[in-house]
């Protein structure tokens, strides 16, 4: 009966670990999601918050090393 009362806590904790990591790793990619994008209207680039882009939009994307 311990053992397996000791198989279950190991499993939860291991079950915590991951679920902590993956909490962690998804801060860290919103973390590096632009907040704006350079929309290409025509002759004219808009710097405009993305939560305006729609499907079919042009956008101008930049090489950052």
């Amino acid at each position: 009966m311990t053992v397996l009362i000791f198989l279950l806590l190991v499993g939860r904790y291991i079950q915590f670990r991951q679920q902590h990591h993956a909490l962690s790793q998804l801060s860290l990619l919103k973390n590096i999601t632009p907040r704006h994008a350079r929309l290409v209207t025509g002759t004219e680039v808009l710097t405009v918050p993305i939560e305006v882009l729609q499907v079919e939009d042009q956008v101008e994307v930049a090489l950052v090393m």
